[in-house]
């Protein structure tokens, strides 16, 4: 594993033929993420039992 100093040297002004698909690469996977977590947050939905149900 290189240090950051080494890794910031390594890809520091490559031009935006390098920098398109690496960003790209971020929106996917950030697009994917935020839907993964709506999935997440639709599933832990509180779900209130009616009265007199026999699961309360």
């Amino acid at each position: 594993m290189q240090d950051n100093e080494a890794f910031v040297r390594e890809v520091h002004d490559k031009g935006l033929a390098y920098d398109l698909p690496v960003m790209t690469r971020r929106r996917m996977l950030s697009t994917i993420g935020g839907a993964g977590a709506l999935a997440v947050a639709g599933g832990a939905e509180r779900h209130q039992p009616e009265p007199g149900h026999p699961g309360q």
